[in-house]
């Protein structure tokens, strides 16, 4: 009885959906013809006279713009009568209807995560896909296999069968574990949740069971395509509707088989074919010809002949169209912006009248925001952000891999950078830059920071203990409630450890930094961005709240906790929130929202991405595709397919506007690629031969910039030297504008030739202060370029020294060693002991600077040990070889480490003006040499690196210091030597330099070679009782003729006096120089490029200066150039 009441009311309801239809109406006609407008009449007529059975159907990113029509229209109360739908919104209103409650909801982060658990499950019954639930590209891969077969109504039977019959074996692999996955992903999904992905099957199965849609009106509109689910939805709802309507894009006059309405075309015939398989009666369709959208000539006549192979061409008269070839991404965002403004501003347009279109928009994300930005554009860009660069995203991610990767610096770093640590931004600097100069990574941010936070010293001061307890502070705040949190993990359940993450957070007091987040972007005006972060927070709560759903009983390790929790966070969608209702509209063609604009500006129309050359993605191959479609799996559009719909999509976006279209493309990139303008522009082209391609330089003017602020000062700082009308009332403007004038000042000073100088010369005193008292090297340093030792030492910005032992540290090893040693023992002391001795002294030494300023061997990691050891190697020899120079010289060393303006009085030089310059400095190494009544006094400098004397060097203010301390000791040093007599300067090397050898060699041959590189270089007095106590094994000199010579070694005394005569104008001009203001950066070229290790380089203008080219010259001829000089008064 039961099975008969059932087939009675099963027949009853067939006979009734039979019935249900009386009007099937198609709405046909191109562009601009009227069909949306059309139904929109017909729906008012209906909800006007009180009918509320009314469903517009619609693309889900159009349903705001069209429920905003209706309400217009009708008003707030009878806008109601029409239920606007995308198929999302749709289904929702199928299960309301019945009442179907829809729990445990998945969307796009929680499929990933059950793909993941799918392939983990599977993995040993997997060949191709093994191993691959923690691969992102995979489980995309396989999400997007998973939707194409839900849309496509594809089974897995289905899968399974096309499997068996085709050849290729990869193929075959992967048709077969895809079925196996999806049916196991389905198994996990049936047990405890629903995918939205099954809704429109869902909702099928309903309306096969229930008449929900008796008797109502259904309008589809804006559709090019449907997939086979939703072409199932739309039989069963052309059963149950008294009047269908539907509008295509598309040529009713012309050839169906126009490849550019062929997407079109072909949904028009499947529709058709449902309704004929339905008994349905097809009313004659409403046919539209005239273009209403389009109010210029000339767009009129484009969408007649857009990718239609018509072959007319036309003349452009008016301006209604405009093609631009910018040289960069932010030329053309540039371009596109002034254009905005200048319709705003001239033209009367709204924003909102406006639409930005592009295919891709990620070349233009960050770009043409930062511009809109400038221009004061509004705007709404539909386009989902990296939700990995958020901050507090970006805080839980680097929790994660700061513990999986066994605290890596850049990990805990980046949780201090995100902006929600409660600790300083100095704090965090300090700290920074603790890590960065003791090279702390790994295990030991676990122990506590004890090191000068400057480097290797031996002295600590209160700055230093200060900064010190800032980085152990930000230290123990996150390292150990990390480390606590790695050991708590272990052995855990999803939900044990969401908790615990949760519970972290809270330790950390992330809600407090969010909500002060929150408060200082809104007390800035920035509304949107604070409100984002709370978005944020929720999301992840809800995204820790969805892990535990799906893996809350699972014990599973923190590693792949994290690879679930990244699949989540991956797939979250973080969009823009519109700011404005009068906004310009931006996106990409596939999903801007049009909306009646009056102009179009379609952006990157370049060759091969605008329209797109189409391309296979995902898990099929172009050639495995096409093999599919063979065995009737249609996977996917055709490539000839997806080209059409290619065109017919720029088709669309360029017969959008209805006043004016601007098309554009760069030519470059960052990268350096180069690009050709797409068909877009050349079909423009082909219908209007006369169409200028405008470029930059020749369309933009300065006019253009004027349209808000910020650009308008770049264009009069650009052109700031013009004497144009315009510039002249930008200069007048700016000048007087209080937020600009500052920086208005500035760029004056910058457009002059000499940008560095000081417009207030008592600036110069408070940075460097009324009397200089310098380093001897600072003399050097300014010659070779006055803007870095402005920076140097007005400004005191500095590179960070790292504590390692790098040429500087070895440097400062050699020092201390040669003032111990040689401070410790005579002469004949020294010339007396065994090497082993020796050897064992510098042995002693060493390691008391070790203990002294590294804290001991038993700190230092092996690598530091290993290098120290060969250095000890290096020592040893070097001591050696400075012993056997001085047990063959007359000369015997009296001071180490002398320090001028301390041992002895300081250089001073008097400038015109009264100022004073003090010259101080230390001098590694003081040999004296006592013949009768003379002292002759010679200084040794140890150099690390390589060092060649020329004596044309001082003419270009360079190789001073040596020859400074050398005068410094011949005028202030009798009280200590008697009196001097300048013996010379020599650069000792401090570098055993390795040698090339082969097993031939002996050990006398290699030490004769290591002593040849030890060879000192310099400048002697030209004196027999210099020359016979200077051994030629040891110095490199000259006596040819007993003259100064080409090769530089020996100098009378009288040559002498005129090299310090030099120092004195050189320091005076130097002095004079600084006073006056003058630091401009006007670097030294030549022998010594004094840009070349420049840590200011990427501030410096220097290619606004004329750098200055020094020359290498024979002794001499530096002698002449002296004489000369000093006989005109020191005038050059």
């Amino acid at each position: 009885m039961t099975h008969l009441l059932w087939y009675h009311n099963s027949i009853i309801y067939l006979l009734h959906l039979k019935r249900g239809i009386d009007l099937l109406r198609f709405v046909l006609g191109k562009s601009g013809t009227g069909k949306t407008e059309y139904l929109y009449n017909t729906l008012t007529k209906l909800a006007e006279s009180g009918e509320n059975r009314i469903i517009m159907l619609i693309p889900d990113q159009s349903s705001f713009e069209t429920e905003k029509v209706f309400l217009d229209r009708l008003g707030a109360k009878k806008c109601q009568n029409v239920k606007v739908f995308g198929f999302s919104r749709f289904c929702r209103y199928v299960f309301d209807t019945i009442n179907f409650e829809q729990k445990n909801v998945i969307d796009d982060s929680t499929r990933a995560v059950i793909m993941s658990l799918a392939l983990e499950q599977l993995d040993t019954s997997l060949e191709m896909f093994a191993n691959s639930s923690g691969k992102k590209s995979v489980i995309e891969a396989m999400l997007s296999a998973l939707k194409e077969c839900k849309k496509a109504k594809i089974s897995t039977e289905m899968l399974r069968n096309v499997s068996a019959l085709v050849d290729d074996k990869t193929l075959k692999t992967k048709l077969r574990e895809t079925a196996l996955i999806i049916d196991t992903f389905d198994a996990i999904v049936e047990q405890s949740y629903i995918d939205p992905l099954d809704n429109l099957t869902r909702a099928a199965e309903i309306l096969k069971e229930k008449n929900i849609f008796d008797g109502f009106t259904l309008a589809v509109d804006s559709f090019s395509g449907f997939s086979k689910q939703q072409l199932e939805v739309l039989r069963l709802l052309f059963m149950q509707c008294e009047s269908v309507f539907v509008a295509l894009t598309l040529n009713p006059f012309e050839d169906e088989q126009q490849s550019l309405f062929s997407t079109t075309n072909d949904t028009y015939k499947s529709l058709k074919a449902i309704a004929k398989a339905e008994n349905i009666d097809i009313k004659s369709p409403i046919k539209l010809e005239e273009n209403f959208r389009n109010e210029s000539e000339e767009l009129k006549i484009l969408e007649k002949n857009f990718y239609q192979n018509k072959n007319n061409k036309y003349e452009l008269k008016t301006n209604a169209i405009t093609a631009f070839s910018a040289d960069t991404v932010y030329g053309e965002c540039e371009f596109v912006a002034k254009q905005i403004k200048k319709l705003i501003i001239e033209q009367g347009y709204l924003y909102s009248d406006i639409a930005v279109i592009c295919r891709d928009i990620a070349p233009y994300a960050g770009v043409l925001n930062t511009v809109f930005d400038k221009y004061e554009i509004p705007y709404f860009m539909d386009m989902s952000y990296d939700i990995y660069i958020k901050p507090v995203i970006r805080y839980v991610c680097s929790i994660f891999n700061a513990v999986l990767n066994g605290w890596q610096k850049d990990d805990l770093l980046a949780i201090l950078k995100t902006g929600l640590s409660n600790n300083s931004d100095e704090e965090i600097s300090v700290f920074e830059n603790y890590v960065y100069v003791w090279n702390i990574n790994g295990s030991a941010f676990l122990r506590p920071f004890e090191n000068n936070p400057n480097g290797y010293s031996d002295k600590f001061i209160q700055s230093d203990f200060e900064q010190l307890g800032m980085a152990e502070k930000v230290r123990k705040s996150i390292a150990h409630p990390l480390q606590d949190f790695k050991e708590n993990i272990k052995d855990k359940t999803g939900k044990e450890i969401t908790e615990l993450l949760y519970n972290l957070l809270c330790e950390l007091k992330v809600t407090d930094a969010i909500s002060n987040m929150y408060d200082k972007l809104k007390a800035n005006g920035e509304i949107a961005q604070a409100k984002e972060q709370i978005r944020l927070w929720n999301l992840l709560m809800g995204t820790l709240d969805q892990t535990v759903a799906v893996a809350g009983d699972l014990k599973i390790s923190l590693k792949r906790y994290f690879e679930l929790l990244s699949l989540r966070l991956s797939s979250l969608q973080i969009a823009d929130i519109p700011r404005t209702v009068d906004s310009v509209s931006v996106g990409t063609a596939t999903r801007v929202r049009l909306n009646n604009e009056k102009a179009v500006f379609l952006i990157g129309c370049i060759d091969g991405v605008f329209p797109a050359v189409p391309s296979a993605s995902g898990l099929f191959s172009a050639y495995e595709l096409k093999t599919l479609i063979a065995n009737n799996l249609p996977f996917g559009d055709e490539p000839a397919e997806l080209a059409d719909f290619e065109n017919y999509m720029a088709y669309k976006s360029a017969t959008a506007p209805s006043q004016k279209l601007f098309v554009s493309f760069y030519k470059t990139d960052l990268t350096g690629g180069t690009y050709m303008q797409s068909s877009i522009i050349n079909e423009i082209i082909a219908v209007f031969p006369n169409i200028l391609l405008h470029r930059e330089e020749e369309y933009c003017s300065v006019a253009d910039s004027t349209w808000a602020i910020l650009p308008a000062f770049e264009e009069c700082a650009r052109n700031f030297n013009s004497d144009s009308n315009e510039e002249r009332a930008l200069k007048k403007y700016f000048s007087e504008n209080e937020i600009f004038k500052d920086k208005y000042s500035a760029v004056a000073n910058a457009s002059k030739a000499k940008p560095f100088v000081f417009d207030n010369k008592s600036n110069v005193g408070l940075l460097f202060g009324n009397d200089l008292n310098i380093s001897a090297s600072q003399v050097e340093k300014f010659s070779l370029c006055r803007f870095s030792y402005f920076c140097n030492y007005g400004l005191n910005v500095r590179e960070r020294r790292k504590a390692e032992i790098n040429p500087l540290e070895y440097g400062t090893f050699i020092h201390y060693i040669m003032e111990v040693f040689f401070s410790k023992y005579s002469k004949n002391e020294f010339s007396n002991m065994s090497e082993d001795e020796i050897n064992k002294e510098c042995d002693s030494i060493l390691d008391d600077y070790v203990n002294k300023h590294f804290g001991g061997s038993q700190k230092n990691t092996p690598r530091f040990m290993y290098r120290f050891n060969k250095i000890r190697e290096n020592v040893h020899f070097l001591v050696l070889h400075i012993i056997e120079e001085l047990k063959n010289s007359g000369f015997e060393p009296v001071d180490c480490e002398l320090k001028i303006d301390g041992d002895i009085p300081g250089y001073e030089v008097v400038l015109p003006t009264g100022q004073k310059i003090l010259l101080r400095g230390s001098v590694d190494r003081v040999d004296i040499l006592k013949k009768g009544e003379e002292n002759y006094i010679r200084i040794i400098d140890y150099k690390t690196g390589s060092k060649e004397f020329k004596l044309s060097d001082i003419l270009y203010g360079l190789n001073l210091q040596m020859l400074i301390y050398l005068y410094a000791i011949t005028l202030g040093g009798e009280e200590r030597y008697g009196k001097v007599t300048p013996a010379g300067i020599l650069y000792m090397p401090a570098t055993v330099k390795p040698i090339s050898a082969d097993n031939t060699i002996s050990d006398e041959q290699i030490n004769e070679q290591v002593s040849k590189g030890l060879k000192m270089n310099g400048m002697l007095l030209n004196s027999l009782d210099v020359i016979d106590n200077s051994d030629a094994a040891y110095i490199s000199f000259n006596t040819k003729n007993g003259t100064l010579t080409a090769g530089g070694s020996l100098a009378s005394l009288e040559e002498l006096g005129m090299i310090f005569k030099k120092l004195d104008m050189t320091v005076a001009k130097m002095g004079t120089t600084l006073y006056s203001g003058n630091v401009e950066a006007s670097p030294l070229k030549g022998g010594k490029d004094s840009c070349e290790y420049c840590p200011y380089d990427s501030i410096c203008a220097y290619h606004m200066s004329d750098c200055r080219n020094s020359f290498s010259l024979k002794n001499d001829e530096v002698c002449r150039i002296l004489e000369e000089e000093q006989e005109n008064g020191g005038e050059e």
